[in-house]
């Protein structure tokens, strides 16, 4: 009697190990090893950021509660390089949104990269090629032409010579005088652009001899 007992014990014994090391197993599969990555699963175009005022992310899985909805994020964990001033806010539990304070300069590419410090990364990693980048109203040169060709009286080979440069949209001086690069004959040359501050049409004139070759580079 007392070998009886004792087989049916340890049978229930390694029955309760066995019942036990399942609901073990089960828990340890359910549970991620690491951070879970996210990515970035729609974007707002460029022309949709333009006409809304609002660039918008939407990951692939729900990050934020409830409560956070329709508020600003004191942190957030995406930045926008160049830097541009404004504020990111939450809309739903997977969509966040970017809303500048004032218009971003247009004909640049900025990029969406992560705020690598965010606390969210301790739980989340963001899958990085799926960040978007934006080109923000592309700058394009619609024509460039020559407007006008001066001789003066004391050399006649002498020329100075006025080149218009017309753009789909207004270009600060500043930045055609960084960008702008006029070599004659191959031999970089210096221009003096005669136009007001901000214009979609630029003028600049150069010093040049009958039958140059002028070469004009943006």
């Amino acid at each position: 009697m007392r070998d009886a007992r004792q087989v049916q014990f340890w049978i229930g014994a390694l029955a309760l190990t066995a019942i036990n090391f399942s609901v073990w197993f089960l828990d340890v599969a359910d549970r991620p090893d690491g951070p879970s990555t996210v990515r970035i699963a729609f974007s707002t175009s460029a022309e949709g950021f333009a006409e809304t005022g609002r660039f918008t992310l939407g990951l692939d899985r729900d990050l934020y509660e409830d409560s956070q909805i329709g508020l600003p994020l004191e942190r957030s964990p995406f930045r926008i390089e160049p830097p541009i001033a404004g504020d990111w806010m939450t809309v739903s539990a997977d969509t966040v949104a970017f809303e500048p304070h004032q218009p971003p300069s247009s004909g640049r590419i900025y990029r969406i990269v992560l705020a690598s410090t965010h606390p969210m990364f301790r739980r989340h990693v963001i899958d990085e090629s799926t960040l978007p980048t934006i080109q923000y109203e592309p700058l394009e040169v619609e024509e460039i032409r020559l407007e006008e060709i001066e001789t003066p009286a004391a050399n006649d080979d002498a020329r100075r010579a006025t080149v218009e440069l017309e753009f789909n949209q207004p270009v600060d001086r500043s930045d055609l005088e960084e960008a702008l690069v006029v070599s004659i004959g191959g031999r970089g040359t210096d221009v003096r652009i005669t136009s007001d501050r901000i214009e979609s049409v630029h003028r600049f004139t150069i010093e040049c001899s009958a039958n140059d070759m002028i070469d004009v580079m943006i």
